[in-house]
């Protein structure tokens, strides 16, 4: 089985820090390993976070534990970090993704299926919460189910490039239009491998736009939308 350094992830808008940092640390007095922002300060100082929070979100935890609000939608971080994990369910399955909400937020089905169960941090503390998440490690570790591989070039194609210093011969349009045409290379060869896992891959590029779903047993499970001039690619389930 290949371990993971982190039982937990969690992913949050700044607003409700407060209530993340007190689960958090219940959750390590409980033995758990979680990955929190303020803990790597020190360490990612100077480099890309972006970067490595979408390696952590995407390979290097057992749960992923998203803290959903209004504000968590409206932000472009936090939704960054929703799609790298969202791709890990693809592959890795149920339960990957541990849904908290905050406060009364509606969910969108295209972005968090209707069938999947949540919890409402309005019915916990934080440390009834960490309690909770504790139980699913638990079970998690007893199980000892390794996750599929489905193969490097998926996970390749979802590392979007990031910005750079721009030569003065580069153009950002083109630069897209490239980005593109490799998104749509790489999924379409992808879309082989999830086959041989039961699943069905489509990939269908529709101007400035790209849409990738997954389905398995005639249902969508999820799928991934890519548009042109916006930062990260769009999560919906269906």
């Amino acid at each position: 089985m290949n371990e993971k350094p982190y039982d937990l992830a969690v992913s949050f808008a700044g607003e409700h820090r407060n209530y993340v940092a007190r689960t958090v640390e219940a959750c390590k007095s409980l033995g758990l390993n979680v990955f929190y922002d303020k803990d790597k300060n020190n360490d990612w100082w100077g480099g890309n976070f972006i970067r490595q929070q979408r390696a952590v979100y995407s390979s290097q935890t057992r749960f992923f534990v998203p803290f959903i609000s209004t504000e968590y939608l409206a932000k472009p971080i936090p939704m960054d970090e929703f799609s790298a994990a969202m791709m890990t369910a693809v592959k890795q399955g149920d339960d990957y993704v541990l849904p908290v909400l905050m406060d009364n937020v509606r969910v969108p089905a295209d972005l968090l299926h209707p069938h999947t169960n949540y919890l409402r941090a309005s019915d916990y503390t934080p440390e009834e919460l960490a309690r909770q998440l504790q139980q699913k490690v638990g079970r998690s570790r007893e199980a000892g189910t390794p996750p599929a591989e489905l193969g490097p070039v998926v996970e390749h194609a979802l590392q979007l490039r990031l910005p750079r210093v721009a030569r003065s011969d580069w153009s950002k349009y083109e630069e897209l239009d490239r980005l593109f045409d490799y998104l749509t290379t790489q999924f379409t060869d992808g879309a082989k491998k999830l086959r041989e896992r039961g699943f069905i891959c489509t990939v269908k590029p529709l101007g400035d736009r790209l849409m990738i779903r997954v389905e398995r047993n005639g249902e969508t499970v999820y799928g991934l939308d890519f548009t042109k001039g916006v930062a990260s690619a769009g999560v919906t389930t269906a």
